[in-house]
């Protein structure tokens, strides 16, 4: 069962990794398009006027483009550590239980605990006493 869970996590996961990448590499290529189209757009009306805001624009443009795809970087390392911690997680517990055998989990679990005959002679010398 925790195989199952550790690859249902796993595999969702990836597809979220997948998912992020896609969309920051599509932001940083429309990052760069806009980027471009400023530079044209400067090319073909020059103003002096207007030039540090084309500058600050296109700066802009790839701070956004490169911060998605940091954002994408570290969202992986961070997705890397869990699914380890979840492996080590599952390897100790699935470890653990498997070296029980059904027998001493009920025994271990029953609740409430089971009398033994020594606790029934106790308690009738008590209630005779």
């Amino acid at each position: 069962m925790f195989v199952a869970a550790f690859l249902a996590i796993a595999v969702a996961g990836l597809a979220n990794r997948f998912a992020t990448w896609r969309s920051a590499r599509r932001i940083q290529a429309d990052m760069v398009d806009l980027t471009s189209r400023l530079q044209a757009i400067q090319q073909r009306y020059p103003s002096r006027r207007l030039e540090p805001q084309f500058q600050d624009l296109q700066d802009l443009a790839e701070d956004v483009g490169d911060d998605a795809i940091q954002a994408a970087a570290a969202t992986s390392v961070i997705s890397v550590v869990t699914l380890v911690a979840l492996a080590v997680a599952c390897g100790t517990t699935g470890a653990a239980w498997s070296n029980r055998s059904p027998t001493s989990w009920a025994r271990s679990s029953a609740w409430p605990p089971a009398a033994t005959p020594s606790d029934w002679t106790r308690r009738s010398r008590r209630s005779s006493g």
